[in-house]
């Protein structure tokens, strides 16, 4: 960690030189703002190409975003951080094009996120700066009913790039002019595009559970926590991968360190950060989750998906249009549990199941433009558009 910050520490002292230098370059500039790692782990196939291209490109975040640390980590991994450019510079860069992709499910600051840059931009600077900018918005998930509903949001970018017919029909529905949605392929969902992570020696191959729920119910995460220490106990050879989603709030905040103490005592337990959250889809055989995207992920690379209730509610219940295609398509790979006996059998069943999901990820094709399983066809449809705004 001390020889990241003295990394970062260098990168600012020389910031200005860098900024002046790229101010008389012409090769094309792409900035991307980043709030969470998980915006970073999309992106990361988008950076590969843009260096093929000797796209110029920098990537942005601040001290205080939630992730830094793990963005900070996953940057160091991947040979980046070298692009990584402070954030209080970003309005002096000449840069050509913004895309943004991020999560925002569940966080209403991450709505407003572009929306900052961009004034804060304007008050900077004025119009006259970002004439010659263009904003593009690119949405890294299935869309359905999460989109943001304020027009603002959809006003700060010149272009917004849709997955697929879903997601067009979808964003249409919110913006009154449409002419600048583009409809693209997207490598969220490209099982081909996974970044790899540290490995743990220990870690049995063949029977890994991943167990990523949500903040829905509380109680629920607890006891299935608890379920799952119990069921590392009868079956020494399994393992488990936890990582709930983050949380903001105090009350939550508590209950997640406890549970992380929970799940670090345990041998058969080990809790990673968000940086190696695509190495765990990789390494697990078994995915428990309640209402996250990491469902989509799982099904997508044809391995089953445990579904814990979520909030007193089965998971079915559930009317969730962004994922209704998905669910159907993978049906015979989801299961639902109520109790420690339906969990326990279910999971006896599942990583005794001999099967290999590198050669039947790709059993199923496309439905309207949803999944992308033809490696590079989304990367190159991003860089490709954005070279043409040139």
């Amino acid at each position: 960690m001390k020889k990241n910050l003295l990394r970062i520490g260098i990168r600012k002292l020389f910031g200005w030189f860098y900024i002046i230098l790229y101010l008389f370059q012409k090769p094309l500039i792409v900035l991307l703002p980043l709030k969470r790692v998980y915006s970073l782990v999309c992106v990361l196939p988008i950076i590969e190409e843009f260096r093929k291209r000797d796209i110029r490109f920098f990537i942005t975040y601040k001290k205080n975003d939630p992730d830094y640390d793990d963005i900070t980590e996953l940057l160091v991994q991947r040979k980046l951080i070298t692009n990584y450019l402070p954030y209080i510079y970003a309005p002096f860069l000449n840069f050509k094009v913004l895309l943004t992709c991020f999560h925002y499910d569940r966080y209403p600051y991450q709505i407003s996120q572009p929306r900052t840059i961009k004034q804060f931009l304007l008050k900077k600077f004025g119009e006259f700066f970002l004439q010659k900018r263009l904003f593009v918005f690119a949405q890294h998930g299935l869309v359905g009913s999460r989109i943001p509903k304020p027009p603002y949001f959809w006003n700060n970018f010149d272009y917004v790039l849709a997955t697929g017919e879903h997601d067009y029909k979808k964003i249409s529905e919110k913006i009154s002019n449409n002419t600048n949605i583009v409809k693209i392929g997207f490598p969220k969902l490209d099982p081909l595009f996974f970044p790899t992570g540290p490995t743990n020696s220990n870690r049995p191959s063949n029977k890994t559970i991943f167990f990523a729920p949500t903040w829905g119910n509380l109680e629920n995460v607890t006891i299935f926590l608890f379920f799952l220490k119990e069921y590392c106990v009868k079956r020494s050879d399994s393992f488990v991968i936890f990582r709930p989603h983050d949380v903001d709030r105090r009350l939550y905040r508590q209950r997640f360190e406890k549970l992380i103490r929970i799940a670090q005592q345990s041998e058969n337990m080990i809790f990673i950060p968000n940086a190696q959250v695509m190495s765990a889809y990789k390494k697990a055989n078994v995915l428990i989750s309640d209402d996250s995207s990491s469902i989509t992920e799982f099904l997508v690379m044809n391995k089953p998906v445990i579904r814990m209730p979520f909030s007193r509610r089965v998971f079915e219940e559930r009317n969730f249009s962004s994922d209704k295609i998905i669910l159907k398509l993978y049906s015979e790979n989801t299961y639902t549990v109520n109790s420690k006996y339906d969990l326990f059998n279910q999971l006896d069943n599942l990583l005794n199941r001999q099967y290999d999901p590198l050669k039947e990820r790709c059993k199923h094709h496309t439905v309207s433009d949803l999944l992308i399983y033809n490696k590079g066809r989304a990367t190159l449809a991003v860089c490709n558009f954005i070279e043409s705004l040139f």
